[in-house]
């Protein structure tokens, strides 16, 4: 199948069938036999890092607009909170501290739209880290015999 047509073909697939798709399930779709299959593997993986799908938890594909997803780079500040700048274009999403679940700065990552202000400004929590900026942290642990108390 041709790269067009295949893209084309995964798209119809989840907009028709309207859910959260697993590679399997697009393949019967478009009568890809098992033998066939890699290659749609493939491209699944290569638009879920183009921004184009947002792969899900049990390995599923879903539209990132049918999931109010916004998928994006992520620019993390000093204070801890950060924005996530739209790869499709358009307005960042500010993500609280609280929400980054453990994604770093550079990261391409799915941001779940929470909050919508009247002046158009969004407010998101991240939802899925699709491609680490960063493969590699160095860093030094220490080991302590003091322990924090606190009383709750």
């Amino acid at each position: 199948m041709e790269e067009r047509e295949l893209e084309a073909g995964i798209f119809e697939a989840l907009q028709v069938l309207n859910k959260p798709l697993k590679a399997r399930e697009i393949a019967k779709f478009l009568k890809i036999p098992a033998e066939e299959r890699e290659q749609l593997r493939e491209k699944l993986k290569a638009l879920a890092r183009e921004g184009k799908l947002v792969k899900l938890k049990g390995a599923k594909y879903a539209l990132p607009e049918k999931l109010n997803l916004v998928v994006g780079k992520l620019c993390v500040y000093r204070e801890g909170f950060g924005f996530v700048d739209p790869i499709s274009g358009g307005k960042g999403v500010f993500v609280p501290g609280r929400n980054m679940a453990g994604a770093m700065n550079g990261d391409i990552v799915a941001v779940e739209i929470v909050k919508e202000g009247r002046d158009g400004k969004k407010e998101g929590k991240i939802v899925s880290i699709i491609e680490r900026a960063v493969k590699k942290v160095v860093g030094k642990v220490e080991k302590s015999k003091k322990t924090l108390l606190r009383n709750s």
